[in-house]
């Protein structure tokens, strides 16, 4: 008796073993190495979800659930024949899946033109031009200008900068008519115009510099001739 009361207490001592995780009862009377019983909710979440495919009532709860958040961010949504409004969420005898508005969208192709103001010719290659009467007055005007600093010769300063103003208004014209035409050649042009001009005016300057370094005058009244 007193040794089968310390077993016993011994027993009682002993830590309980936990059940094994994951382990699934017996088919007959559970036992104490079986395991603890999964709950209802462990095994549903462990099943695997059927396809929205296989399951519409799913796919119209997405599909109207979709279309309330667009509604609620103001996006336009599609458009049926003869309605004035967007289309209304619940499904009616045409459309018991509710899913008409989606099969009416169209993924894009990222092809879209931007939005452009009112008002502004578009050109056929996608971008906007200005009035040909702006282009021709102020190429005339720069023209006209970088004339006048030709034909008064006082300096030979002025003079550079007066055809420069001169190539700049035709290149003016070059780039603007390349441009509407869609013409790769004349833009090349206007690049070579540019380089050409940039030349002449590293040219014009470095004599001007050197004329001024040599104590003689930079007035063309009184410049001859141009000798070292």
């Amino acid at each position: 008796m007193p040794a089968r009361r310390a077993f016993a207490g011994r027993r009682r001592l002993l830590p309980r073993r936990s059940a094994p995780a994951g382990a699934f009862a017996g088919p007959g009377l559970r036992g104490r190495r079986h395991g603890a019983p999964r709950h209802r909710r462990d095994v549903l979440a462990a099943a695997p979800s059927p396809p929205l495919r296989r399951d519409p009532a799913r796919l119209a709860r997405l599909a109207r659930a979709a279309l309330a958040l667009c509604r609620a961010a103001r996006v336009p949504a599609a458009r049926g024949p003869g309605r004035r409004g967007p289309l209304a969420l619940d499904s009616g005898p045409r459309d018991p899946d509710g899913l008409a508005p989606l099969r009416r969208l169209r993924p894009s192709d990222g092809s879209r033109r931007p939005a452009r103001p009112r008002g502004l010719p578009l050109h056929p290659a996608g971008g906007t031009l200005i009035s040909p009467a702006w282009v021709w007055a102020i190429s005339g005007s720069l023209f006209i200008l970088g004339a006048a600093f030709l034909v008064l010769r006082r300096q030979l300063i002025a003079m550079v900068i007066g055809l420069e103003l001169m190539i700049n208004a035709a290149n003016l014209n070059i780039v603007y008519y390349a441009a509407r035409r869609g013409d790769a050649a004349g833009l090349a042009v206007a690049f070579l115009v540019i380089a050409a001009a940039a030349a002449e005016a590293v040219v014009g300057l470095s004599l001007i510099l050197a004329l001024l370094r040599s104590d003689e005058a930079a007035e063309t009244d009184r410049l001859q001739e141009l000798a070292d």
